[in-house]
């Protein structure tokens, strides 16, 4: 059977039947939700195996196809997205299993008695989106989901519904779209002009100025979609969110979506576009500056690690502009950073819910002494600072090294600012991040209330485990599908 049959069935499952999560609540919200997440599962894992079977490197079918806008809607299959796709469902499946347990009226924070099923039903919608973004094959299709993914995360950034929680969302709305807007809608309309389609397969058709003005194009939208300067704000005030959405827009959705578009883009058009690389080079060092300036004056954890999102996706990027510069592991590089990072990130914050849920805050002063509360808390909160950090043995490091090895085949000095800002960047993170990993894990207990043992939900303590062992394992389970990734439109072969 065709493999393509199955990966369409992963994505109209939760754009579909995830929907009627809106209409149930409490208990009956949790069993519908496994319902889903299992058929999503199955038929994503049904469509990966397929497709591993059939020995093809790239799967292409299109599905809609006419004489005004060319192909229309089409689906993309190869090591690229398959990849993403898998952190993409094993993250979602993780983040809404810790859900169940974290959208209780025991969470101290934010504690919850109805609504269930409406959080459940955007993030399904969330994570749908996400995974047909993923196997776009044309940019009015990319830009169709790219839009979905932004409504989807308008809803669970104004869950609680608060007046600051209803502006954030509103605010990473708007954002999102100017970046579309500015971005992708204009991309697709030169492609379209020029040559009157809008596949990704078409794209090395285009004039090499038309090239120049398309990827200049995307990269607004990429950037906008990943919080990069100068659209970064909006990251930061949608931590309003529920922390298990707040670890799949950094983990796995909205964040890393930004540095898969322009990369997915790079793999098509053929050419090298030294002012594209120039303007994305000087917006990634003004935002790693911002990024190092930030990080020792946060006190709140949900905004030292959305700074940190900021600082590791321009990481991300860096891999990509080594592969616009003719590299060969850039985009290799990339994406294994983009796997290792939402591992480790959503452990950061589904440990920071366990804090909201059991201690009532965010505030990392107040917290101390976690050695003797919790060697699980502890454990967690060590893997993520350190591994963000990118130290080894996490995963974290070896994307680092890949990115290190990328710019060997690169003759131009200045693509080595991006690296020497990796590297400071990263030196300042560990400092700050190790800073605090000794004050809130091996310090005295400054406050009475926070001394007691703590006693973590069970499915919020297996989701932890669970991340823990793929922020060890993940380089090596997914190193095999990040190998076989190229580049289509004949720069790399």
């Amino acid at each position: 059977m065709n493999s393509t049959v199955f990966f369409i069935a992963s994505f109209l499952v939760p754009i579909t039947l995830g929907l009627l999560s809106f209409i149930v609540d409490g208990r009956k919200a949790d069993i519908y939700l496994i319902f889903n997440l299992s058929l999503i599962t199955i038929t994503y894992l049904l469509g990966t195996l397929l497709y591993f079977e059939s020995k093809e490197k790239i799967v292409h079918v299109i599905l809609v196809k006419n004489n005004l806008l060319g192909e229309f809607y089409g689906l993309i299959v190869d090591p690229y997205s398959v990849t993403v796709g898998l952190v993409v469902l094993s993250c979602g499946i993780l983040f809404l299993v810790y859900s169940i347990d974290y959208l209780s009226k025991d969470n101290k924070l934010h504690p919850v008695r109805r609504g269930k099923g409406k959080f459940y039903g955007w993030m399904l919608l969330f994570m749908g989106s996400t995974l047909a973004f993923l196997h776009s094959s044309t940019l009015i299709e990319a830009l169709i989901f790219f839009e979905l993914m932004s409504l989807s995360c308008w809803g669970v950034i104004s869950y609680y519904g608060s007046a600051k929680d209803i502006v954030s969302a509103n605010k990473a709305l708007l954002y999102t779209h100017v970046g579309a807007v500015l971005g992708l809608y204009l991309a697709s309309f030169l492609s379209l002009y020029y040559i009157g389609d809008t596949s990704l397969f078409s794209l090395s058709n285009l004039p090499a100025y038309a090239k120049t003005e398309l990827l200049l194009l995307v990269m607004v939208a990429s950037l906008a979609k990943s919080a990069q300067f100068p659209f970064y704000s909006w990251l930061l005030d949608a931590m309003v969110a529920p922390t298990p959405a707040s670890a799949f827009l950094h983990g796995a959705a909205m964040i890393e979506m930004g540095v898969y578009l322009l990369g997915r883009i790079a793999q098509f058009i053929n050419a090298t576009f030294p002012i594209v690389l120039y303007v994305l080079v000087l917006l990634m060092v003004i935002t790693c500056v911002i990024c190092m300036l930030m990080y020792p004056l946060q006190v709140n954890a949900k905004r030292f690690l959305a700074y940190s999102t900021i600082g590791e996706t321009m990481i991300m990027y860096i891999g990509v502009v080594y592969a616009l510069a003719g590299s060969s592991i850039g985009l290799k590089a990339t994406i294994a950073y983009l796997v290792s990072h939402a591992f480790i990130k959503g452990l950061g914050f589904l440990i920071v819910g366990v804090f909201e849920y059991t201690y009532g805050t965010y505030d990392m002063r107040q917290i101390s002494n976690l050695i003797l509360k919790s060697k699980l808390l502890s454990m967690g909160w060590f893997t993520s600072i350190i591994g963000l950090s990118g130290a080894p043995p996490f995963s974290l490091f070896f994307g680092k090294m890949l990115i290190l090895a990328s710019v060997t085949s690169v003759e131009t000095l200045l693509y080595l600012i991006p690296v020497f800002a990796m590297i400071v960047y990263s030196c300042v993170f560990f400092i700050v991040g190790i800073s605090w990993v000794n004050r809130m894990i091996f310090s005295e207990c400054g406050e009475e209330n926070l001394a007691v043992v703590t006693k973590i939900p069970t499915l919020m303590k297996y989701s932890i485990i669970s991340l823990i062992v793929f922020s060890l394992t993940s380089h090596f389970l997914f190193y095999n599908m990040i190998s076989q990734i190229t580049i289509y439109g004949g720069l790399i072969s």
